[in-house]
Order: structure tokens, then C-alpha cells, then sequence
């Protein structure tokens, strides 16, 4: 058996599909934050079936609803999960990038809620910084 993310331009993804072709192996596709959450139940020696509580907010994953997720509370166990919960859907600023860069989403979440980008907040700070450091004349 191949398992693999169920995001089709995932690099892993790519290679387990075709993997699975070649080989003729069956192909699991799995959400991401569902695999985080079974990888920490396994971590942990989790022998049970009885669902646990997830949170999940390392990044985004594809969602089983074809929307990029990021931050997920889940409930479930090694076999499945409801999506109990998550943060609202924003914008991925520069988009993939926006998932290495956490000032970027930090700060697309408070445009999303109409909060002020108040200059002593940290995700503020790095990007004022690093303009000054850009446009600085040489």
C-alpha cells in the first residue's frame, strides 16, 4: 500500500500516484491535519478507538471539501475524523510562499477580521524591518 496527501500538486503526491500505477499497490490518499493527528496518536501509543481532540496549525493542507485548510480542530482516530472546527478562510498572501512565511499569514488573518496592522505588532515589525531594508538607498 502507497499513502500519500490529497494535494495533487504535492511533490509526494505526484510520485505516490504514479508510484501506485506502476506497481499496481493500492493508493490511500489522506488529509494532512488527519495524518498529523494519527502520527500523534501513534507517537503516543494510542490503542484505542475512541476518538481524541486534535489541533492542527502547522500550515495548509487540501480539505476533503476541495478548500485549502490551515488551522483545524478535529475530532477523530486513526481510521477518520470530523472537521470540528477551524480559523476563518484568508487569503494566502503570495500564495504557497505565504505557508513558509507565518508573519504573512499572521497578518493576512488580522486584515481578515479588520483588525489594525498596529506597528509594534511582531508580524508588522518583520515586514516594516525588512522594507526598510529593502528600499534602503544603496
Amino acid at each position: 500500500m502507497i499513502a500519500c496527501d490529497l494535494h495533487p500538486d504535492y511533490l509526494a503526491t505526484r510520485y505516490a500516484v504514479q508510484r501506485a500505477n506502476e506497481t499496481g499497490l493500492p493508493l490511500v490518499q489522506m488529509q494532512h491535519h488527519h495524518a498529523h493527528l494519527a502520527a500523534c496518536l501513534a507517537d503516543n501509543n494510542w490503542d484505542s478507538d475512541e476518538p481524541v481532540i486534535g489541533l492542527s496549525f502547522d500550515g495548509t493542507g487540501l480539505g476533503t471539501d476541495g478548500a485549502i485548510w490551515g488551522s483545524e480542530f478535529l475530532v477523530g482516530n486513526y481510521s477518520g475524523y470530523r472537521r470540528y472546527s477551524h480559523l476563518a478562510y484568508v487569503p494566502l498572501p503570495g500564495g504557497d510562499i505565504a505557508t513558509r512565511k507565518p508573519a504573512r499569514m499572521a497578518l493576512a488573518h488580522l486584515w481578515q477580521t479588520g483588525i489594525e496592522w498596529e506597528a509594534d505588532l511582531p508580524p508588522v515589525k518583520r515586514y516594516a524591518m525588512m522594507n526598510e531594508l529593502l528600499c534602503a538607498p544603496s
